[in-house]
């Protein structure tokens, strides 16, 4: 009978680790220190209004203000169809 292979347990994963694997956007290697992920890997399926480099690229991608931005994420959440179709109508 071969030996079944080790399985890391999940509380060895560090935080980062384990959203990463969570979220299938990254690598493990991508989560150490010194690491950049390029700005293709971003989620551009949501709207996310938490790092200032996405607010400047959903507002030059929309064409509007930070503040109409933010507005439009807390009224119709981040969706980008949703947050594109609420701009388009305040104009």
């Amino acid at each position: 009978m071969a030996a079944a292979k080790a399985r890391v347990p999940l509380t060895r994963l560090t935080q980062a680790a384990y959203r990463d694997l969570l979220l299938g956007c990254r690598t493990l290697k991508s989560s150490s220190p010194g690491v950049e992920v390029p700005d293709n890997s971003k989620d551009r399926s949501r709207v996310s209004v938490n790092e200032a480099s996405e607010v400047t690229y959903w507002c030059q991608k929309f064409g509007c203000s930070e503040t109409q931005l933010r507005a439009a994420v807390k009224m119709v959440g981040v969706t980008v169809s949703k947050v594109r179709a609420h701009l388009a109508q305040r104009k």
